[in-house]
């Protein structure tokens, strides 16, 4: 029951983080006072800012490759998984991240720590209960969205593509 109860606070705060949409927005991703930026130097786009929704098929293929897979419930999980793709709801901007399934709807604080030189990669921690949160977001092939957490491995398979 409390490892449930990890992952679910996880999952919200880790499903919540990002969205995104190309070209959505920027954010000093390297430094959180902006104040310290070089005049010269813009800040990094946010790549992550914007809508997702999980990719089913990219998914399950990703799943194949976590040690807790097995073929015999891959089905059943493959179910619960389309069920979820279908009504979650992941909304990121500068702040705060949204995540949203049915009717209901939870508001995250984020901040960012860092990033990679390109902008492909980074890492931000937010609260989940009392435990602060590390979650590592990286883009693949520059369209979809993958994330692993300090608070839990259960998310780490899951793809995420830009909303339409």
């Amino acid at each position: 029951m409390q490892r449930t109860a990890l992952f679910l606070i996880t999952a919200l705060a880790a499903l919540s983080l990002f969205g995104c949409k190309k070209d959505a927005g920027t954010q000093d991703a390297g430094t959180q006072d902006a104040g310290t930026q070089d005049a010269d130097t813009q800040p990094a786009k946010n790549p992550f800012i914007g809508k997702w929704t999980l990719n089913y098929d990219l998914t399950m293929e990703e799943s194949k490759k976590s040690l807790k897979y097995r073929p015999e419930v891959a089905q059943l999980v493959g179910m619960v998984i389309k069920n979820m793709a279908e009504q979650m709801k992941l909304e990121i901007t500068a702040e705060e991240m949204i995540y949203s399934k049915d009717d209901n709807k939870r508001v995250i604080p984020y901040t960012i720590t860092s990033t990679d030189t390109a902008g492909k990669s980074l890492t931000a921690v937010s609260q989940a209960g009392d435990k602060e949160v590390q979650i590592i977001f990286t883009l693949i092939d520059d369209k979809y969205m993958n994330f692993t957490s300090t608070g839990s491995d259960d998310m780490n398979y899951y793809i995420w593509q830009p909303a339409e």
